[in-house]
This record gives structure tokens, C-alpha cells and sequence, in this order.
């Protein structure tokens, strides 16, 4: 685990969505290993997020209802969060309800 302070390596990307699914590329300097993305739920609503490897075009999101798993965490509102990943990941998020904006920063550290 890094401990230092996190540190940028690409620019922001945003991601709305609502009961639809929305995916997204977040491109990074780095192009081995894993990375840290910082991701922050701007909406007064839960959402659903998961990520994939630079070459998952059509990756979707899914909220996990009634006791059935699907990949991915949910990220509560107003929260931020750093989790590793692959570089060049791409990004997808699904709101339960109403819609969400999610901000996703790739980086290195915590």
C-alpha cells in the first residue's frame, strides 16, 4: 500500500448516469501495473460502480438488488474513495435512483 500523498497522472473524467448504465475511459501516464483512481459520488444519490481493463469498450454497471452479487462496490454519496486498477480502465456507474455524477482522477498514492 502507498502511503504518500496522492498524486495526479491523467486528467479527471466525469460520469452521469441514471437507472442506465454510462461507461467511460480514464486514461493514465502509466501503462503497467496498477494505479490508484480517486473517485468522488457528487449526487445525493448511491451509486453502483465498477471497473474493467482498458479494452472492456462495453462494460456496465449493475446494482445489486435483492441479495443477487453483481461486480463492482457501491459508492454512497458524497463519498471519496481511492482503489487501485488497472491502467487505462475504463469506468462504468448505475444510479438505483434518480441520477449521479460521479468525478474519477487517476493518480498514484492514497
Amino acid at each position: 500500500m502507498n502511503l504518500a500523498p496522492f498524486l495526479l497522472t491523467g486528467s479527471t473524467v466525469t460520469l452521469t448516469s441514471g437507472a442506465a448504465s454510462t461507461n467511460a475511459q480514464v486514461s493514465t501516464s502509466a501503462n503497467q501495473g496498477s494505479v490508484q483512481y480517486m473517485l468522488y459520488n457528487s449526487s445525493a444519490n448511491d451509486a453502483w460502480v465498477v471497473s474493467g481493463a482498458a479494452t472492456n469498450t462495453g462494460l456496465t454497471a449493475v446494482a445489486s438488488v435483492g441479495g443477487t452479487p453483481s461486480p463492482g462496490f457501491m459508492l454512497p454519496s458524497k463519498a471519496l474513495v481511492v482503489v487501485s486498477g488497472p491502467p487505462n480502465a475504463y469506468w462504468a456507474t448505475i444510479s438505483a435512483t434518480g441520477s449521479n455524477l460521479i468525478y474519477i482522477t487517476p493518480g498514484d498514492g492514497s
